[in-house]
């Protein structure tokens, strides 16, 4: 019986109650939270523990659901402790508005419509499932796989290993998949080879022993041949005859001798295999470490070094893939500094070359950006709870808990005489003219004076409980925002002109001029984000979190906002209908936001002691940057180049960005872009998004907007899988969803539909583009007239379904089952048969045909070389799913897409070059013929990478280039708790231990 834990929106509570006691009829024992959460509990944590404590997660899926920010989270903490999650679909929703861990999953359905009992007996069936042997069974087969094609003896189970198969295998005949004859036998030649090296080591063992005996038997010989040499000095023939003896003695002590140092010499080999297999051991121990860390928010410098101990101990793949997962998401350290208490603001001068911290323990810090050199400190009576720079000049206004302002100059480093307020003060904010400050105070009222002769009285504005005041770009318009929910909006050069309009229930927490003026948005405690007209304080739209919003920030050109929650989540809004275009999560409340100056990227940071980069083209994470403490605050610089945060834990880190990997170019689509290709001339994009194709000129990239320009050629009755160019660019032909194929006229944009017997499953044109092959789901290959749309003939036929085709302008490669077929593109002659485990999912050849890649079921690729029409053995590597495949035009890059990433591997030692980080399935990706350019579809983005810019990783420089992302070693009390007994030791020999 196993324990589930169903997920459902409170608006599915219904369907689900009837589900849910329909499992427990059939035995099944379900975590139900309106049963098993006591009171008083924290509710979000017993739904964690509910989760954490099942065997089975079951997902009803609804509109509701879908859209659930808590829903999201569950699925998250489901994928996150590995729980097998299992979709149940009980209304109806589209594929692509579910998350991606539920839409990668086969869904059973439980509508209205729906035979209900039917659908519990399917689920009953998914959770019952031996996922774990089904698991073990592909890992095992896999070895053997590896074992069988390279005959190389160390690939054969060992020790627990070969006995945990073989007791697995013993208990699986009546298991699905039952063994294959290929693990019985390689499990059996395991065993031989276990017990012919005990027999070696035994044999090893008893020569030591007779060895040892033959030295003693050697040095009483020795003694006896001295004793008679002695004698022979009183008879002389005695002697004679003794020291003949002797010789003969000695040689055999030197026979003896030479055999007890080939034992030595074996005992040494035995210790030294001893030690390397303990060291084997400490390295698996802290890759699997290291991997664990790799999942905690702010771990991932533990994780790294963790990593980097299990790579100098023995360099396993798992932990080169932790290392450079690890390194893509860390920047390169500049400085460290501290406060003795929280950093409440951080801002920069006009310049871009100095910021200020403010303190929670009273103090005011200048800093330099690109080294974090102190320029000037200053003391405060209390916490200083705000400090701006002015825009106009390096002078810095400062506010504290005992409603104390001063005003530091940096350059002659003096403080002026502190102005008392006489009220806490929460807020400071300067003018874009740097004329007048505005000083929020506990009392709820705003005092603004002139910056220029701040001893003078200022102007008072007076609201109810004010939290903070915000200056649009012109100064012409100040708004505040109060702790019961209520906007104010000051038209400064008018004398009593204000606005007030109450927006929110409870207190505003956050609130910004957008860059063009027009807009002014709040966030507040009740979750909303209002989008106001300034001029009127009209509401213009109203977007929503499941928490409070902590904070806002602006896309440059105005079109679009970002807020952070106490939900957790990072969304970013369309500014002029607050439609949601992203959604990103982090693993506790966020706390702080910032965009680039560029609006490529967006920065934030929280309670998970994290500080994240997004990208805010498709929402990928490009950096995830561990802190000491909790965030706080944080800025980029204008140039993009320098990250800078703080944390409550009072410290300020700044970080080098510059290599975080950006797009040259991006366009993004109304629909979900499955497949884009460049054309063999370089002059075509042809692209797709849902029901759409595209053709895009590549010169005109550089002066696109973020949308495609124009309108589609054609439009179609179902989703396209693929899309497809002729070798001459006058055709192009796309694969739907409905497995028909749409031939188009590149010329004229006239289409013509095609509608295989038996369904398409892959096509391509032949070399002059007048023909299409069409693979089918029987396994036929039918030739249809390109022209015409009309059908000629089915010349080839294979026993198992066609999944995948390529070609070269000689060659025809086509994917059926295991098997490979390589024909004469021509003639459709079979030239060669190339056997791969595991149905083919893609193929591809390099422009030049010299190389076939391949991926496989079995999560393999496969890359075979061609010469003279023969083909190689295969080389193999592993990579988890693999959704597209292209070749560099030298051939000497091979990009792999896939869930979140795009690998770049040389496809002669298959190490890997390079990865790009991405969010979703990476569908398609194609190199412009000029190899200067990686193209890349992934939701509703395609995306141009300039290949210039994405430096090489080499194997050899892993462990310098992790370190070099690092800020401090273990310390010695790390370094017990994680590694026990073993000898302490620098990893990274340029940092210190850590505190």
């Amino acid at each position: 019986m196993a324990k589930i834990f169903v997920s459902y929106s409170r608006k599915d509570s219904a369907a689900a109650k009837k589900i849910i006691l329909a499992l427990k009829d059939i035995g099944q024992d379900v975590w139900v939270d309106w049963e098993d959460i006591p009171p008083a509990s924290d509710w979000m944590d017993q739904i964690k523990s509910g989760i954490e404590n099942v065997e089975a997660f079951i997902f009803l899926i609804s509109p509701d659901s879908a859209k659930s920010g808590y829903c999201t989270d569950e699925i998250n903490h489901a994928e996150n402790n590995k729980k097998r999650i299992i979709p149940v679909v009980i209304r109806y929703v589209k594929p692509e508005d579910t998350v991606d861990i539920i839409r990668k999953l086969n869904w059973t359905f439980l509508r209205e419509e729906d035979i209900f009992e039917e659908g519990i007996a399917k689920i009953k069936t998914a959770i019952e499932l031996d996922f774990e042997w089904v698991e073990e069974h592909n890992r095992l087969q896999a070895r053997a796989l590896e074992w069988h094609r390279k005959k190389d003896p160390s690939l054969l189970l060992r020790g627990r290993d070969l006995r945990n198969a073989r007791n697995l295998v013993m208990t699986a005949s009546k298991k699905d998949p039952v063994p294959t004859t290929l693990q019985q036998t390689y499990i059996h030649t395991s065993t031989i080879d276990e017990r012919n090296r005990t027999i070696l080591w035994t044999a090893t063992i008893i020569a030591v022993l007779v060895m040892a005996f033959l030295s003693y038997a050697a040095v009483t010989q020795s003694k006896l041949a001295n004793k008679k040499a002695i004698e022979a000095s009183q008879q002389r023939a005695v002697a004679e005859k003794s020291a003949a003896q002797a010789i003969e003695s000695e040689r055999d002590a030197r026979r003896a001798q030479k055999d007890a140092e080939k034992a030595k010499d074996q005992a040494v080999q035995a210790r030294e295999e001893a030690l390397l297999s303990k060291n084997t051991a400490s390295a698996q121990r802290s890759v699997a470490r290291a991997q664990i860390y790799q999942f905690r928010p702010g771990e991932l410098y533990t994780s790294t070094l963790l990593a980097i101990a299990s790579w100098q101990t023995n360099q396993s793949p798992e932990a080169e893939e932790i290392l450079r997962a690890n390194i893509s998401l860390l920047p390169l350290p500049v400085k460290q500094m501290t406060h003795a208490g929280r950093i409440n603001s951080i801002e920069f001068n006009a310049k871009g070359d100095l910021f200020v911290t403010a303190g929670a323990d009273g103090t005011v810090c200048v800093w330099q950006v690109t080294n974090g050199k102190k320029v000037y400190c200053a003391d405060s009576p209390g916490s200083v709870n705000d400090a701006v720079f002015s825009p106009v000049e390096d002078l810095v206004v400062t506010g504290d808990s005992t409603g104390v302002v001063q005003i530091m100059d940096v350059n002659a480093k003096t403080v002026s005489s502190p102005i008392n307020i006489g009220s806490p003060i929460r807020d400071v904010e300067i003018d874009k003219k740097g004329k007048s400050v505005a000083i929020t105070s506990d009392d709820g009222r705003i005092k603004i004076f002139d910056l220029r002769t701040p001893q003078k009285a200022g102007t008072n504005l007076n609201a109810a409980d004010i939290r903070f005041a915000k200056f649009n770009s012109t100064s012409l318009q100040i708004a505040t925002g109060s702790k019961d929910g209520v906007v104010s909006i000051w038209n400064l050069n008018q004398t009593n002109s204000i606005i007030t309009t109450r927006k929110h229930k409870g207190e505003i927490l956050a609130l910004g001029f957008s860059p063009n003026n027009q807009y002014l948005i709040s966030g507040g405690a009740d979750g909303a984000a209002v989008v106001m007209d300034p001029k009127t304080g009209a509401e213009l739209s109203r977007c929503r979190h499941n928490d409070k919003i902590k904070g806002i920030a602006f896309d440059p050109k105005s079109n679009w906002f970002v807020t952070v929650s106490n939900d957790r989540t990072v969304r970013v809004w369309d500014i002029h209908n607050c439609e949601q275009l992203l959604i990103m999560s982090q693993s506790n409340f966020v706390q702080a936001v910032t965009v680039s100056a560029n609006g490529q990227w967006i920065a934030t940071t929280g309670d998970d002691k994290t500080v994240r980069i997004w990208s805010t083209v498709n929402g990928a994470e490009l950096f995830q940057i561990p802190l000491k403490g909790k965030g706080t605050t944080l800025g980029l610089t204008k140039d993009g180049k320098y990250l800078i945060a703080g944390d409550q834990n009072g410290n300020i880190y700044i970080w080098d960005i510059t290599a975080i990997p950006a797009p040259a170019n991006s366009l993004q689509f109304n629909g979900v872009t499955t497949s884009a290709i460049y054309s063999l001339a370089g002059n075509r994009i042809a692209a797709s998004d849902d029901r759409r194709i595209w053709l895009l000129s590549p010169a005109a990239l550089p002066t696109l907007t973020t949308t495609p320009p124009g309108s589609p050629i054609g439009e179609l009755l179902a989703n396209i899988n693929e899309v497809v160019l002729s070798a001459n660019g006058a055709r192009l032909g796309a694969l739907t969803v409905t497995n028909d194929v749409v031939i188009y006229n590149t010329q004229s944009t006239s289409g013509k539909t095609i509608r295989p017997e038996n369904g398409a499953r892959a096509f391509v044109f032949s070399p002059d583009g007048r023909q299409v092959l069409i693979g089918d789901a029987a396994g036929g290959v039918q030739i249809w007239n390109a022209v015409t749309g009309q059908y000629v003939n089915t010349p080839v036929t294979y026993k198992q379904r066609i999944t995948t085709m390529a070609t070269t302008a000689e060659l025809l490669a086509i994917g059926a089952g295991n098997d490979i077929h390589i024909l004469n593109i021509n003639t459709l002659e079979e030239l060669a048969l190339l056997t791969s485990y595991g149905d083919q999912e893609q193929l591809v050849f390099s422009p030049d045909g010299t190389w076939l890649a391949s991926s496989n079921s079995t999560g393999q690729i496969q890359i075979w070389k061609q010469e003279n029409g023969k083909f190689s053995e295969p080389r193999s590597f592993t990579i988890a799913n693999v959704s597209s495949i292209a070749f560099h035009p030298k051939s000497n890059l091979l990009a792999i897409g896939a869930v979140d990433i795009v690998y770049l591997i040389d496809p002669v030692t298959l190490k890997e070059y390079a990865r790009i980080p991405h969010t979703g399935t990476v569908s398609s990706v194609s190199f412009s013929p000029d190899g200067a350019t990686l193209m890349t579809t992934s939701l509703k983005v395609l995306q141009f990478w300039d290949l210039a810019k994405i430096p090489e990783l080499k194997e050899e420089n892993l462990v310098v280039t992790a370190c070099g992302r690092l800020t401090e070693n273990f310390s010695e009390a790390q370094w017990k708790a994680l590694f026990e007994t073993e000898e302490y030791k620098l990893l990274c020999p340029t940092l210190q231990p850590a505190p």
